[in-house]
This record gives structure tokens, C-alpha cells and sequence, in this order.
């Protein structure tokens, strides 16, 4: 058992003294985890880290040092009791031996063996009497070699606080790396009256109502697959058909859900030329004050992937509109009003109608690391996996992560799908189709 936390020297204190209320984003996604228990709510990452393996004891000590110095919150749990009455308070006895754990893979067991674990690891359970998360250090897979695995509840952070807040603890103490941009935001203070405005214009996101498809037969339990590629193929795809990274991404992805057997697309599109595959988009209304801590600060728009174009130029083509027009019809306003001043009320609703199947298919999250190398424990991570979740009824999605000279495709998928591999396979299909 480990030493109940204690303050240490040049301890920074959390923002939100605790015990604090739950915000109704945080409220949100709890509350529909209880309605939709067999939800993977749990985001995180893997990095993958080169050197010698070190001690259990001595990360241990650095997760402990990470939560005392950077990340208070992080030794909070659920107060008891109903959910709408919860708060976050601290876990007097947080104990790192069963927050930190170890994992042994039979030497030189490879990608396959660390691909295994790590499904084993996000079907993990987090009773709200402890941490709303969990880290393994996973080695024997390959020499000279270990992995870093990091699960936590979505009620606890989004996908830029993980990749870059979770990453940058892991540098060390005091050290800070720059991945998502801040945004600007507006400068006018929210009101009730902005705030009811965010939320009126954010309701028309809702319509015409998506067809559903492509969720019968589910288990609920996720499984993951990825690839990595250079961060300068995708750049150099990009230049070829002057968009952005980000418009590669999503139109690779297209490509992916056109051909990949067990798409929803072909639930929509029987005959080739159905109803729109939608994807949820998120934005990130991250401030330069927020950046490199935890919280909930992003908000998923939804837009139609033109899965009925066959040809990657088209797609690619139909993409950067669709993203430009996202990006200039004031949503990042809506997104500000609404991920900072969502009313408790709304918290449930709005889970409910953002991650039904007549909303969206699936989720598709771009999120760009940290732009230089870390170090962990004098290791070098040279690798970075992104991890995200699966709401109810969806069949896969998918998380794409810069970080360094690297691009990495995650997909996450439901256990029940039978060609996991191939999407990884059509993945690199497509970024060859869209480099000719």
C-alpha cells in the first residue's frame, strides 16, 4: 500500500478547489455511461518508449510526482451517493499500486502480443470509488523497448489534454511541450443570453436526422488497431492537393469507409448512392490559459463524408469545403458557448442526441501532438498511439496524432467486427491512391 498523498515543495495547486461540482460536460458523459453500460467511455494513449525497461517502483514515483505536482484532480474520485448530486473529492488513500500496474508480455512476442494487451487494458472497469483512471507500463514484447498505456474516463479530460497534458507530465516535472493550437476566442464575456444563443444555433446541428446503420450485432467491448506513417508523406499529400492535413486525414478515412466490408456505409448505401455517412468532428476552444491541463474543452460538429466518390481526388476535393465551411459559420463561438457555460440540465440530453446513430456514425478525432521528441525517465518516446472511445451503437472510429516526424491512425473498433486488420490495410491503400 502507498503512502497516503501528501503536499510536496513547489506542489502547484489545482484550479478548481475540491471538493468541486462536476461541470454538466463532466456530469454528461458520466451520466451516459449509467444509461449505456456497455459504452467505452475511457480515452487515453500509448507511447511507446525506447531503453531500458525501468523499475515498477521507479514509475511509480513519477505518476505520483505527476498527480502531486501537475495534476491534482487526478487524486480525486466521485463522491458517493446519486450521480446528480456528485461531486469530485480528494481519495484520501490514493493508492499508486492499484492506479500503476505492470505488465509482463512474453519476450519477443512483438506488436501482436502489445496489441492483445492493450484491448485487455481499455476494457478495463473504474468503480467510482477510486480514480477515474488507470497506467500500465507494458514490456518483454521487444528489446530495449516498453510501452506507456494511459486509460482515463472522458469525464476527465478530452483527447488534447491526453495527448499533450498527459504526455507533457510525462517529460518530467516542469517541463511543457506545444501540440494543439490555442484558440482565440471571442472577447466578450459569457452571458446567459450568449450562452442560450450557442445553444439555439447548435440544435439546427441536429438536422436532417442521420440513417442509421452499421450497429446491429454489437458487443460494446472495443478493440483497437494502427498504423503509423511519416509526418512528411501526409504533408507532402497535402501540398499535392493544396489542403490541409487534417483534409487528408478525414478524406483517407472516406476511402477507408467506402471499401472497408463492414462500414456502415454499406448499411446507408445498399445500391451505392444512398443517405450520408455522418462523422462527428471535434473542436478543440482550448484558450492559451488552458493549454497543458485537463478538463473538458472541445465539441464535436458532424459532417458528411462523401463516401459515394470513388475518386480520392474528388473526395479529398469535397473535403477541404466541407472543413472550410465548418471553420467560418461561427461555430467556434457555439463550441466556446457550450463546452463553458452548458447549463446541468442539458448535460444528459445533449450526450444523448450528440452520440445517437440518428446524429452520426462515428467519431473521427484529429489531434496534433507534441511537435518535438519527449523524453520519459531519460528514455526517448518515439512513438505515440492514440486511443479513443466508442458510444453505444457505433461500430468503429478513429483518432489521428502527430507527434514529432510521425502520424499515427487508430481505430477503434467493436470486438464483434471481423476484419479489424483490413482497415489498417486500407488505410495505407489510400494514402497511396491520394499521393498519385
Amino acid at each position: 500500500m502507498e503512502l497516503p498523498l501528501m503536499p510536496v515543495a513547489g506542489e502547484e495547486r489545482s484550479q478548481n478547489p475540491i471538493p468541486r461540482r462536476l461541470t454538466a460536460m463532466e456530469r454528461g458523459f458520466l451520466r451516459y455511461q449509467a444509461r449505456n453500460p456497455s459504452a467505452s467511455m475511457l480515452i487515453g494513449g500509448m507511447a511507446m518508449v525506447s531503453g531500458e525497461v525501468p523499475s515498477i517502483q521507479e514509475f511509480r514515483l513519477l505518476v505520483r510526482q505527476i498527480v502531486t505536482q501537475r495534476f491534482p484532480e487526478l487524486a480525486c474520485r466521485l463522491s458517493d451517493g446519486p450521480l446528480r448530486r456528485a461531486e469530485w473529492v480528494s481519495d484520501s488513500h490514493l493508492d499508486m499500486t492499484s492506479l500503476v500496474h505492470e505488465r509482463k508480455l512474453p519476450d519477443q512476442s512483438g506488436e501482436a502480443a502489445l496489441q492483445a494487451a492493450v484491448n485487455e487494458m481499455i476494457s478495463t472497469s473504474l468503480p467510482p470509488e477510486r480514480p477515474l483512471w488507470r497506467v500500465w507500463l507494458v514490456h518483454g514484447h521487444a528489446s530495449q523497448e516498453f510501452a506507456l498505456v494511459y486509460m482515463g474516463h472522458h469525464a476527465l479530460h478530452d483527447g488534447v489534454a491526453v495527448a499533450n497534458a498527459v504526455l507533457s507530465a510525462l517529460a518530467g516535472p516542469g517541463k511543457a511541450i506545444s501540440g494543439a493550437p490555442a484558440r482565440r476566442l471571442p472577447g466578450n464575456r459569457q452571458t446567459p443570453l450568449r450562452t442560450a444563443l450557442g445553444i439555439s444555433k447548435f440544435a439546427r446541428e441536429f438536422l436532417p436526422l442521420a440513417r442509421p446503420g452499421g450497429s446491429s450485432g454489437l458487443s460494446g467491448k472495443v478493440e483497437v488497431v494502427w498504423s503509423s506513417t511519416s509526418l512528411d508523406r501526409i504533408r507532402s499529400i497535402a501540398r499535392v492537393h493544396d489542403t490541409t492535413i487534417n483534409a487528408v486525414y478525414l478524406a483517407a478515412l472516406t476511402a477507408v469507409l467506402r471499401d472497408w466490408p463492414e462500414s456502415p456505409w454499406h448499411d446507408l448505401a445498399p445500391d451505392g448512392n444512398g443517405a450520408p455517412l455522418w462523422a462527428i468532428i471535434p473542436f478543440s476552444t482550448r484558450t492559451a490559459a488552458e493549454q497543458g491541463k485537463l478538463g473538458q474543452r472541445a465539441l464535436g460538429f458532424r459532417m458528411p463524408l462523401p463516401c459515394e466518390q470513388s475518386d480520392p481526388r474528388e473526395q479529398v476535393r469535397i473535403i477541404t469545403e466541407r472543413i472550410h465551411r465548418l471553420m467560418t459559420k461561427g461555430r467556434l463561438d457555439i463550441a466556446h458557448s457550450m463546452s463553458s457555460s452548458m447549463p446541468n440540465w442539458m448535460g444528459q440530453l445533449f450526450f444523448d442526441l450528440q452520440f445517437s446513430t440518428r446524429h452520426a456514425h462515428l467519431i473521427a478525432t484529429n489531434v496534433p501532438g507534441p511537435k518535438t521528441a519527449i523524453e520519459c525517465l531519460g528514455r526517448t518516446v518515439t512513438g505515440v498511439v492514440p486511443i479513443t472511445f466508442l458510444p453505444n451503437g457505433h461500430r468503429l472510429g478513429a483518432a489521428f496524432l502527430t507527434y514529432g516526424g510521425q502520424a499515427c491512425i487508430s481505430f477503434a473498433v467493436d470486438a464483434r467486427s471481423s476484419d479489424k486488420s483490413g482497415l489498417v490495410q486500407l488505410w495505407s491503400k489510400a494514402l497511396d491512391d491520394l499521393s498519385v
